[in-house]
C-alpha cells in the first residue's frame, strides 16, 4: 500500500514502505492520480526479489519507476471527449481515440463478434477457476457461459457457437448458451494450443498448433482431426488461417522457427512459402495477403511483411525494434495491422501499422497486454493490474476498449 501525497507546488511523491518517487506537477493532474500508483505500486513490487524504484529520500529513481511515470502522463487529455474523432469518450483520450476500461477482472485471451466480447473472467471467492464470460456491446450483464477452465490462453467464434480448450478437451457451445459440446480430446498426437496466436477458425475448422509443435485441423462440428506437421518441436508455432489452407512457421532445424509453409485445412500437402530469416515471429492473413514479422538475427530490428496468398514478391511495410518482441497480430479490414510487443507480465504495447506501411504507432502501453481482437469500429484487448490488495481472490486483469481503430 502507498499514498500519492500532492505538495503545494503541484508536484506530488508516490510513498511507501518500499519506494519514494517524486513526480512532476503535470503527472499530477486529476485523473492521473490512479494510474500513477498503480504504475508505482506494480514498480515496487520488483523483478526476483529486487525492489524496483526503491531509492533514498531526494535520490533519483529507478529508470523503470521514471519510465512508469512517463507512460502514465503520455499523450492523457483529460476532457470528456476525444476532438480528433469528434467522439464521447467515457475513459482516456489519446491521439483522437477513446480508451474505456470495459470490465475489471478479465485475463488471457478474447474474440468478438457482432453481439459483445467472449473471453475469461478471474476466479472470485464463489468461482475458483477462470470462467468463459460473455459480454454484450448493449452494455448488458456479463454471462458465465462456463466455469472450471483450466487453460484461458484461447478463444474463438464463428457466427453460431464459441470453441475453447479445457486440456484435454476441446469444446463448443452455441453463443447463446447452452451444453459444451466436447469436439475432441487433445492427445500426445494433437496437443493442446498455446497462446492465442496459435488457434483459431477458419474454412469451417477449428485450427490449431499444439504445445507440441504439432498442427492440427478439425471440422468445427467435430470428426477425426487432421494432423497436417509434426517436427517434434517443443515449441508452441505461429499460425494464420484463410477458408482454404493453414500457415506456419516451423524450424527447419533445430527450435527455432525459420521457415513458413501451408497446407490445405481439409488435409494434404505441406509446401514452403518463404525461407531466409533468422526467425519468424507471429503470422496473420486476410483475403489477399499474408503477414508475418521476422528478424535477421535475433537482436536486430523485427521487419512486418506482407505477401500476396497467390504467391509474389514480398513487401516490408515496417521495420523496427518495437516490432521484434511482437507474438500476436490481427489484421484490420482497410489491411492495418496490429501487434502486441513485450513481455507479457512487463509492459507491453499496442502497436498498429497501417496498410501503407509506416513506423508503429503505439495505440496502448499498459502492463500485461494479452488478448488482442477486432470489430468494423473498435480494438479491444485484456492487460494486467495489480490485485485489489484485499482480496483473497484478487481481481486480476481488465477488459479494454479502444474507439476509432
Amino acid at each position: 500500500m502507498g499514498w500519492l501525497v500532492q505538495h503545494a507546488s503541484g508536484s506530488c511523491a508516490w510513498l511507501s514502505d518500499r519506494v519514494r518517487v517524486d513526480a512532476p506537477a503535470a503527472t499530477c493532474r486529476r485523473g492521473h492520480v490512479r494510474r500513477l500508483s498503480v504504475l508505482l505500486a506494480l514498480a515496487s513490487v520488483g523483478c526476483g526479489g529486487q525492489v524496483l524504484g526503491e531509492t533514498p529520500s531526494g535520490a533519483a529513481p529507478d529508470a523503470a519507476v521514471t519510465d512508469a511515470i512517463a507512460i502514465a502522463d503520455a499523450g492523457t487529455d483529460e476532457s470528456s471527449s476525444c476532438p480528433a474523432s469528434a467522439i464521447a469518450c467515457a475513459g482516456t483520450c489519446a491521439s483522437g481515440r477513446c480508451t474505456t476500461r470495459l470490465a475489471d477482472g478479465w485475463y488471457g485471451a478474447i474474440a468478438v463478434d457482432d453481439m459483445g466480447v467472449y473471453g475469461y473472467t478471474s476466479p472470485t471467492a464463489e468461482l475458483l477457476y477462470p470462467a468463459l464470460t460473455a459480454l454484450p456491446f448493449d452494455g448488458g450483464a456479463a454471462t458465465i457461459l462456463n466455469t472450471m477452465v483450466s487453460l484461458p490462453e484461447v478463444v474463438a467464434v464463428d457466427p453460431t457457437r464459441v470453441y475453447w480448450f479445457d486440456p484435454p478437451a476441446l469444446l463448443s457451445m452455441p453463443l447463446g448458451g447452452g451444453a459444451p459440446t466436447t469436439l475432441a480430446m487433445a492427445t500426445p498426437t494433437t496437443g493442446a494450443p498455446q497462446p492465442q496466436s496459435a488457434f483459431g477458425i477458419a474454412g469451417g475448422y477449428v485450427v490449431w498448433a499444439g504445445a507440441n509443435g504439432l498442427v492440427t485441423s478439425l471440422p468445427v462440428d467435430g470428426g477425426v482431426p487432421i494432423t497436417q506437421y509434426t517436427t517434434g518441436s517443443v515449441l508452441t508455432l505461429p499460425l494464420a488461417a484463410t477458408t482454404t489452407d493453414v500457415f506456419w512457421a516451423q524450424p527447419i532445424s533445430g527450435e527455432t522457427p525459420n521457415e513458413i509453409v501451408r497446407a490445405p485445412l481439409a488435409g494434404g500437402a505441406v509446401t514452403t512459402v518463404m525461407t531466409g530469416a533468422y526467425q519468424y515471429g507471429p503470422l496473420a492473413a486476410d483475403a489477399t495477403n499474408l503477414y508475418w514479422v521476422a528478424s535477421d538475427s535475433g537482436q536486430g530490428p523485427g521487419h512486418l511483411v506482407k505477401m500476396p496468398l497467390a504467391g509474389g514478391t514480398p513487401v516490408t511495410l515496417s521495420t523496427a525494434s518495437s516490432l521484434l518482441g511482437s507474438w500476436s497480430m490481427v489484421v484490420e479490414d482497410d489491411g492495418s495491422v496490429l501487434l502486441v510487443a513485450g513481455i507479457v507480465a512487463t509492459l507491453s504495447q499496442l502497436l498498429r501499422v497501417p496498410a501503407s506501411g509506416a513506423a508503429p504507432e503505439v495505440v496502448a502501453q499498459m502492463f500485461g497486454i494479452y488478448g488482442l481482437a477486432v470489430d468494423a469500429t473498435s480494438i479491444y484487448f485484456t492487460a494486467l493490474l495489480p490485485p485489489d490488495g484485499g482480496s483473497a481472490y484478487p481481481q486480476l486483469g481488465a477488459l479494454f476498449k479502444v474507439t476509432p481503430k
